[in-house]
């Protein structure tokens, strides 16, 4: 029995952005999992400081459904380590001849749906540098052929719209949204088919009425909304009450998750997917 320990996880979208393609999401994302290669943060916090690479990889099948598991680690270029030292009594370092780790975030990929679920490691990897470096890690493997992938996450969508029921009104919503892959929710569908129609990889909307305020229940604001929390882009809000205005970003409104599981990748996949599938089925009973 191995032990546990309490994780934060968090859901998204995978999307890989290109003009052509010649290899499917699964291969790419295989191809990308296998390769063990190492990357050194050259930018933000950290920059020159660290290396990443993802390792550990393993693909299941839980029913009928192939899952990927990985993870993407964060490795000190510095290969010397502080040791005291009792035979001479003094502090010390001494070189390494592996470098050390300094942690990792546990995910699984689902190639299907393309959603992913990972660990918030606070406070050594944070979503956003999770999200930041695992795309620059994608860009750099695949140079050759001029795709980009990016990570959505997931919110819980009604919780977004009871939230603005509690406003006066609603001054300006702002929408990056791309189309399912694919999804056949009803309350995103109209501007999800328009945007498929029109061959459209990305959309940006924005949408403003600061004197009676936006009408968003049953419009493409709702849609848009809606489309975004379930993995397919970024919104930002704009709502006033009592005189008081607030900017609400889907970047806050982030689903987490906290569960027990043990360090064994094979336990890990399983509680990942458990927790992915008790989402699936609480938002298919809200909606």
């Amino acid at each position: 029995m191995t032990e546990e320990r309490l994780s934060t996880v968090v859901m998204g979208k995978v999307h890989i952005v290109s003009n052509w393609e010649n290899q499917s999401f699964e291969e790419k994302i295989l191809d990308l999992m296998s390769s063990g290669e190492e990357y050194k943060q050259r930018k933000g916090r950290g920059a020159n400081k660290f290396i990443w690479a993802i390792g550990d990889h393993l693909i299941k099948e839980i029913n009928d459904e192939m899952v990927i598991f990985a993870r993407l680690g964060k490795i000190n270029m510095d290969f010397e380590e502080a040791i005291w030292d009792r035979r001479e009594k003094s502090f010390k370092k001494v070189s390494v001849q592996e470098p050390k780790a300094l942690s990792w975030s546990n995910f699984i990929i689902i190639p299907r749906t393309q959603d992913i679920i990972f660990e918030e490691k606070l406070p050594d990897i944070s979503i956003k540098q999770f999200t930041e470096i695992f795309s620059y890690i994608y860009r750099q493997h695949f140079s050759g052929d001029l795709t980009s992938l990016k990570i959505d996450l997931m919110q819980e969508t009604q919780r977004i719209f009871e939230k603005l029921k509690g406003f006066d009104k609603i001054l300006e919503v702002q929408l990056k949204v791309t189309p399912s892959n694919p999804e056949d929710d009803p309350l995103f569908k109209p501007l999800d088919d328009m945007l498929k129609n029109s061959d459209t990889n990305e959309a940006n909307l924005k949408f403003k009425n600061k004197d009676h305020g936006l009408k968003v229940e049953d419009t493409i604001i709702e849609q848009g909304i809606a489309l975004s929390s379930a993995g397919y882009g970024q919104y930002t809000i704009v709502a006033e009450k009592d005189e008081q205005v607030e900017k609400i970003k889907s970047k806050d409104e982030i689903i987490r998750s906290e569960i027990d599981v043990p360090d064994d990748p094979e336990d890990i996949t399983r509680a990942f997917y458990r927790n992915y599938i008790d989402f699936i089925h609480r938002k298919r009973d809200t909606a």
